[in-house]
């Protein structure tokens, strides 16, 4: 048993200075890069938002950022296009309490988000450095003006969870 807990223990060491090395190596190609494209937001706070320290230092470190992010904006997207097109037990739960204004809101969010999702789509087709940056630099700005309404919205989700709204009474009707 001391065995394996000590090989278990080494293999997660080993894991997190592979991981920390990683993102050291990402952290420093994306400084050599940042001094070409200067508009690039600062590695801590992209990272903060969009976690690159995770990728792998790579020749295509900022189609690899932008991939990142379109991942992350997809996932918001998702929900927010589950309570648009409400056709599933947890679209119609979370979206009953939403007022046409809420609606409206969620789909003007889900809009935005939906051009920077095609905007990416489109640089895949060329994949040029010099459109990568400026659409990390412009996104990542874009981006701090979306989280406000989108973790509003979020909360208001949230809370359809935490209401009874006789769940119960439904789900036995599935049963």
């Amino acid at each position: 048993m001391d065995r394996y807990i000590a090989a278990h223990c080494e293999t997660n060491i080993n894991a997190m200075h592979n991981t920390c090395r990683m993102a050291g190596e990402v952290k420093k190609e994306y400084g050599i890069i940042r001094k070409t494209h200067s508009k690039l937001p600062e590695y801590s706070k992209l990272n903060h938002e969009f976690e690159i320290s995770t990728l792998e230092a790579s020749e295509f470190l900022l189609r690899d950022i932008r991939n990142r992010i379109t991942d992350k904006l997809s996932d918001f997207a998702k929900i927010l296009e589950n309570l648009i097109n409400a056709d599933t037990f947890i679209g119609l739960h979370e979206i009953k309490n939403f007022q046409e204004d809420s609606k409206k809101y969620t789909f003007d969010i889900f809009s935005q988000i939906m051009q920077i999702i095609r905007k990416s789509a489109l640089l895949r087709l060329n994949e040029d450095d010099k459109d990568n940056a400026q659409f990390i630099s412009d996104i990542f700005r874009e981006w701090q003006d979306i989280k406000k309404p989108l973790t509003q919205l979020l909360h208001k989700v949230e809370s359809a969870w935490k209401e009874d709204n006789n769940i119960k009474q439904k789900l036995e009707y599935f049963g």
